[in-house]
């Protein structure tokens, strides 16, 4: 919710105007603002970037779906936009935990209520207006749907690859761990608590007392129940050696140091797990370390020196694929791994990439393009899921379709550069 109040002070800076769609202008701290929220931001900060550039567009674009949804009657009605700046009102401030916080944030983002109301009212109004348009224009294509999803998929791969960037992939995961001196006393510190439980104190006890984790210390470290691939990769390496009662040595994680119990695992591989966590920060060190050791892995791959299936069982830690080589099957790139996109969009079978850190910060990938010179392989995937794949680069399609209409009949003009 802070970051909301953040985002909506921006539009009180008085900056350079970097495009004008229709009367409308789109300011650079609109942009900067946007950026901040890309994993990229960090390595491609500045105003004359592709980052940037590729930000403004995405602003025309959503600008341009606003424009004509004015155009076209569908702005919603003052009551329709009051009860919905106010419904957020009241779920912004719930996201503090006192009134003098909330007010607070207000305060540091040069913010008042009043001031926040007005935002939102003109926000709202703006993105309930431009969905209704955009729902109306494509509906049409959306209620007939093809009756056979594989054809389709397989008869419009060029549009699959625009939208959605499907690629038969293997990957080896690397996570991004704390080091340091902090890292190496949060291991010893829990060192020292596995030796207190194996001289009988109680897990749970120790848990309760040491635990950082908000979510689980106060009920003795218990996570509950969970499937494969919930938690991060990590924490559900650490426990596949152990059988039910088990208690691993203390391990890193991007969250910090754990001491885990598996305290149940079913014939599904559902699992119930408790753990001691001592939080522990990443720095920019701990992701360049993780970047260092995957190119290493990426030069030896490409060298001969090992295969990739064999280096996925050496140095991935994701359980659920680096006994299989690392395969993750098809995977829609630009939704999962936008930061891999880039790299992906001219590799070919066999490629290997270069090291791509993930958007959450939690781990570096190596991947493999498998492949697909046949089209892709759907047998297996679900006949929802394939029937909402379909529906999903329909309605982008549709989306991309009504902006390039947009775009011949209302004006855009773009900021000329500053050089």
């Amino acid at each position: 919710m802070l970051a909301l109040i953040v985002l909506l002070s921006s539009w009180a800076i008085s900056d350079r105007v970097e495009a004008i769609v229709g009367d409308f202008p789109i300011l650079r701290s609109d942009v900067i603002a946007r950026m901040v929220e890309s994993p990229d931001y960090g390595s491609d900060p500045g105003a004359d970037s592709a980052l940037f550039a590729s930000t403004l567009d995405g602003i025309v674009d959503e600008r341009l779906l606003v424009e004509g949804a004015r155009a076209a009657g569908f702005f919603p009605s003052a009551q329709s936009i009051s009860e919905m700046v106010e419904s957020r009102m009241v779920e912004t401030r719930a996201g503090f935990a006192t009134e003098e916080q909330y007010l607070a944030a207000l305060a540091a983002a040069g913010l008042t209520e009043e001031r926040l109301r007005s935002d939102l009212t003109a926000l709202m109004g703006d993105q309930k207006a431009a969905s209704d348009f955009v729902n109306s224009r494509t509906s049409r294509d959306m209620a007939s749907l093809p009756a056979d999803p594989v054809r389709y998929l397989n008869s419009n791969l060029p549009l699959l690859e625009e939208e959605l960037m499907p690629r038969n992939l293997s990957w080896i995961l690397i996570p991004v761990l704390p080091g340091g001196p902090d890292a190496d006393s949060a291991l010893a510190f829990l060192r020292g608590l596995e030796a207190r439980i194996g001289s009988g104190e109680s897990f749970g006890e120790l848990a309760a007392m040491y635990s950082q984790d908000p979510g689980s210390s106060a009920s003795g470290g218990s996570l509950g129940a969970f499937a494969p691939g919930d938690m991060t990769p990590t924490f559900e390496s650490a426990l596949v050696p152990l059988a039910p009662g088990g208690i691993s040595e203390p391990f890193l994680s991007p969250y910090g140091a754990h001491l885990a119990r598996l305290d149940s695992r079913d014939s599904t591989g559902i699992m119930e797990a408790s753990h001691i966590l001592l939080l522990l920060e990443l720095t920019r060190e701990d992701l360049d370390r993780a970047v260092e050791l995957a190119d290493s892995v990426a030069g030896l791959i490409r060298s001969g020196s090992t295969g990739f299936a064999e280096a996925a069982m050496r140095w991935s830690v994701d359980p659920l694929t680096s006994d299989r080589g690392g395969d993750i099957g098809i995977v829609m790139v630009r939704e999962y791994i936008p930061e891999a996109a880039g790299l992906l969009a001219s590799s070919e079978a066999g490629d290997v990439s270069g090291p791509v850190p993930l958007g959450d910060g939690s781990a570096v990938a190596l991947l493999l393009d498998r492949g697909s010179e046949n089209g892709f392989d759907w047998t297996g995937f679900d006949d929802r899921w394939l029937y909402e794949l379909v529906r999903s680069v329909i309605y982008r399609h549709g989306i991309e379709t009504l902006v390039d209409s947009l775009r011949t009949a209302i004006p855009v003009l773009y900021a000329p550069d500053e050089s």
